[in-house]
């Protein structure tokens, strides 16, 4: 789904994406494993755009790497994609019970409440901030309307083709 992927990139949405590697193209060999996939999920979509990709080592690790990546995308505003290869994912094994009070949600930069806006001013989701993040407001958010699109944008998000875009 590298469409889904790039849209996402390119409208700062969190977005997550657990896949299985497997080998060879396409469909893969059913009965082999490897981490074939790596290389694509660290390319994937059209354009450039920053994504985070986990590969879990073991389940206990892929356990707290779901957590992770919900943290990351949140915090981040990109897509994440989490990786585990064929035998993990096929695999039983018995572990201690994991403790998930070593996770911690983390929402990042979410407006909650209304937005207050001057007569003229409008919500800006994309705002350029100093940390690169813009807030962003939870659904149902009064004053959180903004556009979304899939190419180049203004701080508004309606679509324009300033090249300062690429380069802000």
């Amino acid at each position: 789904m590298a469409e889904g992927i790039g849209w996402a990139g390119i409208n700062e949405v969190p977005r997550r994406r657990h896949t299985v590697s497997e080998r060879g193209s396409e469909h893969g060999l059913p009965t082999r494993h490897e981490q074939g996939d790596l290389r694509f999920a660290l390319h994937i979509g059209h354009g450039d755009f920053p994504r985070i990709v986990l590969a879990s080592g073991d389940l206990e690790e892929a356990f707290y790497d779901v957590a992770t990546t919900f943290n990351y995308a949140e915090k981040y505003q990109m897509p994440v994609i989490h990786i585990v290869d064929k035998a993990m994912a096929n695999s039983d094994q018995t572990y201690k019970v994991f403790d998930p009070g070593l996770m911690k949600i983390e929402r990042g930069a979410l407006i909650r409440g209304g937005i207050e806006a001057d007569d003229n001013a409008e919500y800006l989701r994309f705002k350029q901030t100093e940390s690169g993040i813009s807030p962003r407001p939870a659904i149902g958010t009064k004053g959180g309307v903004y556009w979304n699109t899939g190419d180049e944008h203004d701080e508004k998000g309606h679509i324009s083709e300033d090249p300062t875009n690429r380069t802000s």
